[in-house]
């Protein structure tokens, strides 16, 4: 998130980032707009790479991903 967030890259902690095992964001790129909040034209696109082999996935015994991965999955780019 560039050199504001340096500091939480090791060490310290913020409460919203998700990590393991909620992490549902491989990568995010062409994030256009602030880091100092919503406008109207923001955008980002971010990438989940699903492997079944993942613990998340592999014993959920049903052929679909559970509703709230799915919600985790479009709303973890929107919170970034």
């Amino acid at each position: 998130l560039g050199p504001a967030f340096a500091e939480f890259d090791a060490g310290r902690f913020i409460a919203r980032l998700p990590r393991s095992p909620f992490l549902f964001i491989d990568h995010a790129w062409i994030c256009r707009g602030e880091q100092t909040g919503p406008k109207a034209g923001a955008s980002a696109v971010a990438v989940l790479q699903i492997d079944r082999a993942d613990p998340r996935f592999a014993d959920l015994g049903q052929a679909a991903l559970p509703f709230s991965y799915l919600l985790e999955i479009a709303l973890q780019p929107c919170g970034m």
